[in-house]
């Protein structure tokens, strides 16, 4: 037999243990453990020192064990004789798994019994070499992923077909609706095998249930997954319909949103253009306020004076009409407005009464001297003494040059400020300039000032 001098693994990446084909070691030679192995040197069914990664030279002074292992003496070589065994701590992945029978389980929904079958596939690690060795390995040379999966197929099956006879029955969980199930019965699985693997040495970090195997040849199946089919269709059915319903909701919400939206924004155009109106009425209520403004100050008046104007000529105008006897009630009735105001409307109103009265007097007098008048009411000819029209009835005034009559008392008084008969005044002031001005004047001769408004 062949006799090294350098012991390392030789094996390939899936080997999960790997046993050196040599057995008969030189003292002194090199033991090689790479990063992620441990070696252990095992003899007589006893696991003896366990080296992990480094190098190391083999000889009795180092390791004493060694001593027990010489074997004889060649050359004046020591030569020794083990199984050195190395074991891969890295994880291995993607180790598959199965149940190579299915279970009887009483389905859920409909109570027959129907076949159901798992697999998937997991990742471990090492976690204990020498438990592993001894309880799993024995005199095999070699333990790969597939060999593993083999040697644990039958340990781990009988728990996994107990499981899922026990959790899919109680669960009330339909087979059609077990996929839905996979990570939660994965990981329960996983708690489950844990102390199994545990026991040789060997950590689960990932137990993955990725099928269920179904009964698909089973009549039984085949009827159930039929009705489970339309049961399925209506369901879907009758969503899509509560989807339309709700979306005709939804729609009629937004409609009404939208046409609220637009009955707002309908009344606030409305509003703004309303607004808008009535912001240029008061504007040109402005500008013709400021165009009259413009005249009154071209003419030489205020808008106060054109309203005591328009007053005194419309009371003027009422007081001619109802009789010139009237006249004290009107003067008196004026005199109650306020000091300035009232004494510039008494001195307007007096004008336009005059002028007023002063005109209704000389359409029925004539002057004397004449021989022949005529009534100016009716234009017949009267004599020149008459004091009635003959044909109206009017009465006839005569007046002599230098003669007027009174607005007051309607009789004829010499020209003057005053009339004889009543003491009625016969001029006015100019509330301008404060000159005499005569009752018919309209303007001031001195200042120009407006007394009445004009027809």
């Amino acid at each position: 037999m062949a006799i090294i001098n350098v012991i390392k693994y030789e094996g390939d990446n899936n080997q999960l243990v790997w046993k050196h084909p040599i057995e008969d070691f030189n003292i002194g030679s090199q033991l090689v453990v790479h990063e992620t192995q441990e070696a252990i040197f095992f003899n007589g069914g006893q696991a003896h020192d366990l080296f992990g990664a480094g190098t190391y030279t083999l000889t009795t002074k180092n390791y004493p064990f060694i001593g027990g292992l010489l074997k004889k003496f060649t050359g004046g070589e020591s030569i020794f004789h083990c199984e050195v065994y190395f074991i891969n701590k890295a994880e291995a992945t993607s180790v598959r798994w199965g149940t190579p029978d299915r279970v009887t389980i009483i389905e859920a929904t409909e109570g027959i019994p129907l076949k159901l079958g798992a697999g998937g596939d997991m990742s471990i690690r090492v976690e204990d070499s020498r438990k592993l060795l001894v309880k799993l390995v024995g005199t095999e040379a070699a333990l790969g992923k597939e060999q593993f999966a083999n040697k644990f197929r039958e340990l781990i099956s009988s728990r996994i077909g107990d499981f899922l006879a026990n959790t899919v029955s109680e669960s009330g969980i339909s087979f059609f609706e077990l996929d839905k199930h996979r990570v939660e019965f994965g990981g329960k699985l996983k708690e489950l095998l844990k102390p199994v693997f545990e026991d040789y040495g060997i950590e689960i970090i990932q137990f993955n249930l990725s099928r269920f195997v179904l009964p698909e040849d089973d009549p039984n199946y085949q009827r159930m997954l039929k009705a489970y089919g339309d049961r399925f269709a209506q369901k879907t059915e009758n969503e899509l319909k509560m989807k339309d319903i709700e979306a005709a909701k939804d729609r009629n919400v937004v409609e009404n949103e939208i046409k609220r939206q637009n009955a707002s924004a309908e009344a606030d155009v409305y509003e703004t253009v309303e607004l808008r109106k009535a912001e240029i009425a008061a504007k040109a209520k402005i500008l013709d306020a400021q165009a009259q403004k413009a005249k009154r100050e071209i003419e030489g008046y205020s808008y106060q004076e054109e309203r005591s104007f328009d007053v005194a000529q419309s009371f003027a105008e009422k007081q001619s009409d109802s009789g010139i006897t009237e006249l004290g009630v009107g003067i008196g009735t004026m005199s109650a407005v306020g000091n300035g105001v009232g004494s510039y409307l008494n001195a307007t109103v007096g004008a336009a009464l005059a002028a007023a009265a002063g005109s209704k007097a000389t359409e029925h007098m004539a002057p004397a001297g004449s021989g022949k008048i005529k009534c100016l009411k009716c234009g017949a000819e009267l004599p020149e003494n008459a004091k009635f029209c003959l044909s109206c009835g009017e009465k006839v005034v005569s007046i002599q040059p230098g003669q007027v009559i009174c607005p007051a008392c309607g009789k004829a008084t010499p020209e003057g400020k005053f009339c004889m008969e009543c003491g009625a005044a016969l001029v006015n002031k100019c509330p301008n300039c404060g000159k005499d001005v005569p009752l018919n004047g309209k303007f001031c001769l001195e200042c120009g000032t407006k007394l009445v408004a004009e027809d």
